[in-house]
C-alpha cells in the first residue's frame, strides 16, 4: 500500500468518526465520541488482510459484512436483549476492567511504570526511580485535572489534556527530549517519550 493510499484512509477514518461524533452530540444530544468498528478494523487489517491469498476488497468485505450483522442485531433486537441478560456487576467489572488496562497503558507511556528486562512484570519509573520530563507532564497534568474537577470546572479533564499536550510540545522543542526508542524498536533515551 502506498503512503498516499495510508494517509487518505486515515483521513476518511478521521472524517467519519468526527461526523459521526457530531451527530452523535447534536441528534442524540449524546456526548460520546465515535470510532466505531476500529478495534475489528484493525483486526481485520493486521490478522486478516496480511494472510496470503486474501486481497483488501476481501478484508473490506467481511467489513461490510460485519456492519450488516451488527445492523441486523440491531434492528431485530437481539442486541438490546443480549445487553440486557448480561447481569450488572459484569458490565461493571468489564468497565473497570478496560479501565485498568487503559490506565496501564497511560502510566507505561507516561514514564511512571515501565517493563523491565528481567522477571519482574512491571517497575516503578526508570531502575525504580520517577525520572524524566514525560514524568513530570503527567504528574502536572494530573494534578491540574483534580485541581480542576475539585473546583468543579467544567471541561476539567479537557483543559488539563490541553494544557499537558502543550506543556510537552513547549518542552520538546526548547529540550529536545527525543523519543524512548530508535527506529528498531531499541530502548536509547529510558527518560524521552513514549
Amino acid at each position: 500500500m502506498a503512503d498516499g493510499d495510508l494517509s487518505k484512509i486515515a483521513a476518511a477514518t478521521a472524517l467519519v468518526a468526527g461526523i459521526m461524533t457530531i451527530v452523535m452530540g447534536v441528534v442524540a444530544n449524546y456526548p460520546l465520541a465515535l470510532a466505531t468498528g476500529l478495534g475489528l478494523n484493525a483486526f481485520v487489517a493486521y490478522g486478516i488482510a496480511n494472510l496470503d491469498g486474501v486481497t483488501w476488497a476481501d478484508a473490506m468485505g467481511l467489513v461490510v459484512l460485519e456492519g450488516l450483522i451488527i445492523l441486523i442485531l440491531v434492528l431485530t433486537g437481539f442486541r438490546e436483549a443480549v445487553f440486557r441478560a448480561i447481569p450488572s456487576q459484569l458490565k461493571t467489572a468489564i468497565s473497570v476492567g478496560i479501565g485498568l488496562f487503559i490506565t496501564i497503558i497511560g502510566l507505561v507511556d507516561a514514564g511512571i511504570i515501565r517493563k523491565p528486562a528481567g522477571p519482574v512484570p512491571l517497575e516503578l519509573g526508570v531502575g525504580g526511580f520517577l525520572a524524566g520530563w514525560p514524568t513530570l507532564v503527567f504528574v502536572i497534568g494530573l494534578l491540574t485535572i483534580i485541581s480542576l474537577m475539585a473546583l468543579r470546572v467544567q471541561g476539567a479533564i479537557l483543559y488539563g489534556i490541553v494544557g499537558s499536550t502543550v506543556l510537552a510540545i513547549v518542552l520538546e522543542a526548547w529540550l529536545n527530549i527525543g523519543t524512548q526508542t530508535d527506529a528498531t524498536g531499541e530502548v536509547v533515551n529510558p527518560t524521552g517519550w513514549a
